[in-house]
């Protein structure tokens, strides 16, 4: 997939043979093949009979597959496009916040509770400093919203993009601060849905991802000033 994305093998190009992918990725035919009926699957690529496989226009690629999205995200940061943890955050900006709303307006007891238990899960999570537990809980708390929305076309449509967020929820959720300021504002929030009140959950909602995505960008532009600072002495050295 990486190859495929990164422009070695563009659409319409020809894959190597069968024995030179295993040779140049170190797997068994077996592994291979599974990896390659998986990449049909996808919609990437296409077998013509006696000719072998062939990468597809990107337009038949499966778009909202985890799998595929994560590539061309990974790819497009690669190429010196914005980073794939602010793309993920202005995503989930653009449909959580009225999501928030319609949940407030639609939710059952069955989804408050869903919604009580995420976080109370968080907070067990926190006082362990379990960051991976936290950051699990942190993502059934916004799945919980989802679901109280009962839209059926935005949940299929942003299941890909959830399906991203944990790496993404682990690094945010690494300092006690930000696990503790992350527990305020999902509680203000469910308190928000619970009272049945959509224009106080689209604030807090809005108010909690436009933090995050504050929070997302700092983080980038510094681990891509630390990149600089390395590549820096490296190239330096091979001018000299």
């Amino acid at each position: 997939m990486d190859g495929i994305v990164s422009g070695k093998y563009p659409p319409g190009s020809r894959l190597p043979t069968e024995l030179e992918l295993c040779r140049a990725t170190s797997v068994s035919r077996a592994t291979l093949r599974e990896a390659m009926k998986f990449l049909q699957q996808l919609g990437v690529t296409s077998i013509e009979q006696g000719r072998g496989s062939f990468v597809n226009p990107t337009e038949n690629w499966l778009p909202f597959d985890p799998a595929v999205l994560a590539a061309r995200v990974g790819q497009a940061t690669a190429d010196g496009g914005i980073p794939w943890a602010v793309q993920l955050v202005e995503a989930r900006r653009l449909v959580e916040v009225d999501v928030a709303g319609l949940a407030a307006s639609r939710r059952t007891e069955q989804d408050l509770a869903a919604m009580s238990a995420a976080l109370e899960a968080m907070s067990a999570a926190s006082r362990a400093r379990n960051v991976d537990a936290f950051a699990t809980a942190d993502l059934a708390f916004h799945q919980a919203v989802m679901d109280a929305a009962g839209n059926e076309f935005v949940r299929a449509l942003f299941d890909p993009v959830a399906k991203l967020m944990h790496v993404s929820r682990v690094e945010s959720s690494e300092p006690a601060a930000r696990r503790a300021q992350a527990f305020r504002v999902h509680r203000a929030i469910m308190d928000a849905i619970a009272a049945g009140d959509s224009s106080a959950a689209v604030t807090a909602m809005r108010e909690h991802l436009d933090e995050t995505l504050a929070w997302t960008v700092r983080v980038s532009r510094a681990a891509e000033r630390s990149q600089r600072a390395v590549a820096a002495p490296a190239g330096q050295a091979s001018a000299g």
